[in-house]
């Protein structure tokens, strides 16, 4: 089924010259596998027997009514106005991929959206992005340039037709100097395949962060790298995952800090049921030049089920003096004692237990922007405990 699948994805050194380019790094890197550590519980078999559909049509849905000066066009009508940036961006972020899944999804298509936030736009709005996956496969693109002083937050959600569908994204964000967006991933409930690579990119001052909510699938994988390239970026990545029955969830974050003075923070939370598991490989690289560094890194997990599987992978590399950086990781069942304390005072076992996973869900929780997708969540997190 690997073989066939890379055949098809061979066809995409008919394309343009970018899809071209991702298949050639492709080749290099290869196609992911469970000998990779971070993919030893993916299901491959899911992603290899459901073959791609090279060069078809795909796009991400937004509001027909934008506010003035905000610029949202598909990356064919973008390379026509924005081809000089968006050309050498497009460029420059296949050549230096390492992630499998990321080239996959840029060997696929070449359809997909560019945003551009001029300089000193401020979105007074969330800006809501939906990729809606009416056939079986799905692999659009977004790009995103916000210039100085720029500010705006996006709510980006997957919607699906069919339940067994696949998903690859790729979503670019490049921040110039002062500029700060802020992205929320909707959790939805699906049995679907998605990987979903996100890449940012800060200038001095710039500030990004990432908010994703998750209650797994079939097999999902999210990979994310900040590279803060100037004096006092910032980037935050925050992850809370609630799966059951067999749902998978891998997260992987890389934090490169490659100026002075920046910082970055990574939170990532699980709720585990079942025979469900999750994977995080967290990534914190600090260049020589890059003093007085802060960047922090804390994983817990919150075990429901003997059976749950959880596991964290922290990785520092500091090549600088004068940094601030740590990390932890925890694993671990509901406390006994607050149970009891709970039950004591005559709230029922099963929803004491259930106030505790709120309460630990709720620090992440509280910072969804949309309301009835939080409420949602909330009630899929009752249903833990059914």
């Amino acid at each position: 089924m690997k073989e066939a699948f890379f055949e098809i994805l061979k066809k995409g050194e008919e394309g343009s010259k970018s899809r071209q380019m991702a298949f050639r790094r492709l080749q290099k890197i290869g196609l992911p596998d469970r000998k990779h550590e971070v993919w030893r519980y993916f299901r491959f078999n899911t992603l290899y027997s459901q073959p791609p559909l090279l060069g078809e049509e795909t796009s991400l849905d937004f509001p027909k009514e934008l506010p003035k000066k905000l610029t949202i066009q598909s990356l064919a009508e973008a390379k026509k106005s924005f081809a000089g940036y968006l050309d050498a961006r497009i460029q420059e972020v296949i050549e230096k991929e390492e992630d499998p899944f990321a080239l996959i999804s840029h060997t696929l298509t070449d359809e997909g959206l560019f945003i551009y936030l001029p300089p000193g736009l401020e979105l007074e709005e969330p800006l809501r992005i939906q990729n809606p996956v009416s056939k079986n496969h799905s692999s659009p693109k977004l790009f995103l340039f916000a210039g100085k002083n720029a500010k705006a937050k996006l709510l980006f959600e997957t919607t699906a037709k069919e339940e067994n569908h696949t998903a690859s994204l790729f979503l670019d964000f490049n921040l110039d100097k002062s500029a700060d967006v802020e992205v929320q991933f909707l959790p939805q409930e699906t049995e679907a395949w998605q990987t979903t690579s996100v890449r940012a990119s800060c200038k001095e001052e710039a500030r990004f962060k990432l908010l994703t909510l998750t209650a797994g699938s079939k097999a999902e994988s999210l990979s994310v790298t900040c590279d803060l390239l100037e004096e006092r970026a910032f980037a935050d990545v925050t992850c809370l995952a609630a799966l059951t029955g067999q749902n998978d969830s891998n997260l992987s974050v890389k934090m490169n800090h490659r100026a002075p003075e920046t910082t970055s923070n990574q939170l990532v939370k699980s709720i585990l049921a079942d025979q469900s598991h999750f994977s995080f490989d967290g990534r914190i690289y600090v260049e020589p030049v890059a003093l007085k560094t802060e960047a922090y890194q804390l994983n817990n997990n919150l075990l429901l089920s003997d059976n749950a599987k959880a596991e964290c992978k922290p990785n520092l590399e500091i090549f600088a003096d004068d940094v601030k950086a740590s990390h932890g990781a925890t694993f671990g069942a509901l406390q006994e004692e607050e149970i009891f304390y709970l039950v004591a005072r005559g709230i029922p076992e099963k929803l004491a237990r259930q106030r505790l996973t709120e309460a630990y869900a709720e620090v992440i929780l509280r910072d969804l922007i949309d309301e009835k997708k939080r409420n949602l969540f909330k009630s899929h997190l009752s249903r833990l405990f059914v």
